[in-house]
């Protein structure tokens, strides 16, 4: 998921979708049109890529797979700049790139930990977790967000959104669910989770589900 001012991204196994916020309102969306309003990129060699990790930094898009240890640099022009050969020592399912670009955030679901490494040179500099620990205190973390000072960990296990200071390392439960959770995504006025099937927005605590049947572009 990814939110941009009033509009929420967001893709299921039916497609990749947009809703409108303010009207309430959900599009599907093209391959095309998804890159162009999430991205701003036109060019289709990026669209290779769809099914990854992938986040923007200042050179361009920041890329990771699951069934990789390799992270990979990307130009605006969707060439290959770099490839960092062994640069996670887990299944990297969901990356995170600090507004520095110093620092990297890596989910790592089947392994129960959350790393957070250098950047450069892939220096493991923080864990959160105990890797393929029963007792660790994250379970099946499968996707994070960075917001301001907080990291948002998805727990698929813990069936819950916790969070971490980058800085003090403070860890809470933020939200509790009876399902799974699969994604979470927040700004200053907004907040949404993704379930298996489910978009829910938090609306003054209380979790609301997306119904409206999409539109199409």
């Amino acid at each position: 998921m990814i939110l941009k001012e009033n509009s929420l991204f967001y893709q299921t196994n039916q497609g990749l979708y947009r809703y409108d916020i303010l009207v309430e309102k959900i599009t599907k969306l093209t391959m095309e049109a998804w890159y162009q309003e999430v991205y701003s990129v036109s060019d289709k060699t990026l669209w290779r890529l769809h099914g990854s990790n992938f986040t923007k930094y200042s050179k361009g898009f920041v890329s990771s797979h699951f069934q990789s240890q390799n992270l990979e640099l990307y130009g605006h022009d969707g060439k290959l700049i770099a490839r960092k050969v062994d640069f996670f020592e887990g299944t990297p399912y969901d990356i995170a790139l600090d507004s520095q670009e110093k620092h990297i955030w890596v989910a790592r679901a089947a392994e129960q930990v959350v790393d957070c490494q250098d950047f450069e040179t892939g220096n493991i500099i923080y864990r959160l977790g105990e890797p393929f620990d029963n007792q660790s205190i994250l379970s099946f973390p499968e996707a994070i967000f960075l917001h301001e000072d907080w990291l948002y960990i998805s727990e698929m296990g813990n069936k819950r959104v916790s969070r971490l200071h980058t800085a003090s390392h403070q860890f809470e439960i933020y939200l509790l669910f009876d399902f799974p959770i699969w994604g979470f995504v927040k700004s200053s006025d907004y907040q949404f989770v993704q379930l298996r099937e489910e978009i829910v927005q938090i609306v003054d605590g209380v979790p609301i589900t997306l119904k409206e049947i999409p539109s199409k572009i």
